[in-house]
């Protein structure tokens, strides 16, 4: 509603559609009845003009609406014309600053109205009358085209008139004539101004002198003709140097071309002065190369020779040295196959001591068993006498079974007794059995016992002997290793010599392989030298040869290698 102007009349502002928060707040300020008038500016809304009746609710007039609105009608207007004078004084101050900047430009600035016939200039800066000679009053009113002057190429003209019409931007470079008649350059930039609908209202243009930099120019253009004339001239002087005259000498002359002229002098003089050196060398490398070639060559036939003779010598060492490596191996393998028999005769040692302390071991054994068995003799004694005492009871009990059967049978026939008597002689049968028993088993003990002694005793003599012999043979045994000892020092010092001897030979290989190796290079140095020598004589003909065509001054030739 307020953004199309409309205005807002509440009469009693407790029955107006409002919530209760703006109810609340208006009564704050007893506020009883209010105008609400919108501020348009731009046709934007930017505020609200409000008037308040607080004395009473209040039926507001239409022509007090009517004039309300008018009054927020005129603020908007009034706002707007503020801002417009606002924005009038940017502009007019911008326009000022450039105005000065186009004042204080160097380049000249002129500007056309398009709108009127033949286009004429209606401003023009102060760097344009500097550059032109013409004041303000002689350029306003008039075409640029007086600028172009009469040496402008017509085609020139024509391109102009064609980007006028066009209404195009376009620049150029003319040669024209200030107000005083004198000549100057300018570059000339053509730029056109359209309007809001894109029509061409003006033409600005910029003129910048460059007088100077033509001067320039074409200084620069006539300097490059002179130097070009004057070295035209100095390869003229000198062009038959090129054919070998070594007299012909460059006309010196004023400025840079005269000091080539004259570093060119000096190098004929010194290239002249080099030719003549290089005849003299020539002839002096022949004659040194033909008495120096023989002794060359003698030198490296003799530098071969040795190298034979040295190859010879390295094959007999090399063979030396193979025999020596090959005794030292040998020589290695003696001293460990000794070193593992005296390892194994050293065991063998041991257990051979083993084996006594074992031998005496088992007659400490042997000992204490004959004696055990003795005592088993002596024990066997014992049952012998127990059995006899059982023979002794069992004939008693034999007695007492009879009494006890004649007892019974004198007392009528008591049953007891006599199932008594019966039982011991039952008893005394079964102890007779055993009693027969036991010597039988002690005549056994005894028959074994004697056997076991007397095999004890023959077991005792045979390790007697035994102990001897092994005795003897660990005596020899240590004599074996003590000699196993001896060889194998012996060997490892004849072992070591022929280590050193070896790492001898090997040095004095390596030292006759270098000697060789140097004579080698030597004969191959003799040879390239020998080699160089005549590529040098070669080369010193081919030098003459080619310094023979200059002309030193002498009024001849220089004579030829061959023919020296």
């Amino acid at each position: 509603m307020y953004k199309n102007g409309r205005v807002r009349a509440t009469s009693k502002i407790s029955q107006a559609d409002l919530t209760d928060y703006q109810k609340n707040l208006l009564e704050s300020f007893q506020i009883k009845a209010n105008l609400v008038a919108p501020i348009l500016k731009n046709y934007q809304l930017t505020g609200l003009l409000c008037a308040h009746e607080c004395l009473k609710p209040r039926k507001w007039q239409k022509s007090e609406i009517d004039l309300f609105g008018q009054l927020a009608i005129q603020v908007g207007i009034a706002l707007e014309q503020a801002s417009l004078f606002d924005e009038l004084q940017q502009a007019q101050k911008v326009l000022r600053l450039r105005d000065r900047a186009i004042a204080a430009a160097s380049n000249a600035i002129f500007i056309t109205d398009s709108h009127q016939s033949d286009n004429p200039i209606i401003f023009c800066n102060p760097a344009f009358e500097t550059i032109t000679g013409y004041s303000q009053e002689e350029v306003l009113g008039c075409n640029y085209r007086f600028l172009l002057g009469t040496d402008t190429n017509q085609t020139t003209v024509e391109q102009i008139r064609d980007a006028m019409r066009d209404s195009s931007e376009y620049q150029i470079t003319v040669r024209s004539y200030r107000k005083d008649n004198t000549p100057f350059w300018y570059e000339l930039t053509v730029s056109p101004v359209r309007d809001a609908f894109g029509r061409v209202t003006n033409f600005i243009g910029v003129l910048s002198d460059i007088t100077l930099r033509k001067q320039a120019e074409e200084g620069f253009r006539q300097t490059k003709e002179v130097l070009q004339r004057q070295l035209l001239e100095l390869i003229t002087d000198v062009k038959e140097a090129t054919h070998g005259d070594l007299t012909v000498r460059a006309k010196i002359s004023s400025g840079e071309i005269g000091v080539v002229a004259d570093f060119l002098n000096t190098i004929i003089d010194s290239f002249q002065r080099i030719v003549t050196q290089v005849k003299t060398a020539a002839d002096s490398v022949n004659v040194a190369i033909g008495s120096n070639s023989s002794a060359l060559q003698h030198l490296a036939d003799e530098a071969i020779t040795q190298v034979n003779e040295i190859n010879h010598t390295l094959e007999e060492m090399d063979n030396m040295s193979v025999s020596i490596q090959t005794v030292a191996q040998g020589a290695r393998l003696a001293t460990q196959m000794i070193e593992t028999t005296s390892d194994k005769a050293e065991a063998t040692a041991k257990a051979m001591d083993f084996t006594l302390d074992t031998i005496w071991n088992l007659q400490q054994i042997i000992v204490e068993t004959a004696n055990r068995v003795k005592c088993v003799g002596e024990t066997s004694q014992n049952i012998s006498s127990l059995v006899s005492l059982m023979n002794q009871i069992d004939i008693q009990v034999n007695l007492l079974a009879v009494n006890t059967g004649v007892e019974a049978a004198w007392m009528g026939g008591n049953p007891i007794f006599i199932k008594l008597a019966e039982e011991i002689s039952q008893l005394v049968t079964k102890s007779a059995e055993v009693t027969k028993e036991i010597s039988q088993i002690f005549d056994n003990i005894q028959s074994q016992t004697k056997e076991v002694v007397k095999a004890i005793e023959q077991g005792t003599t045979q390790m007697v002997g035994g102990v001897k012999v092994v005795e003897n043979a660990k005596l020899n045994l240590n004599q074996i290793i003590d000699v196993s000892r001896e060889m194998n020092s012996r060997l490892e010092l004849i072992l070591t010599e022929t280590v050193s001897q070896t790492k001898t030979s090997q040095t004095v290989v390596s030292s006759i392989k270098e000697v060789a190796i140097a004579c080698e290079r030597t004969a191959e140095s003799s040879s390239i030298v020998s080699s160089s020598l005549q590529q040098t004589q070669q080369v010193a003909l081919e030098l003459q040869d080619s310094v023979g065509t200059f002309k030193t001054g002498e009024g001849e030739l220089l004579n030829k290698a061959g023919q020296a």
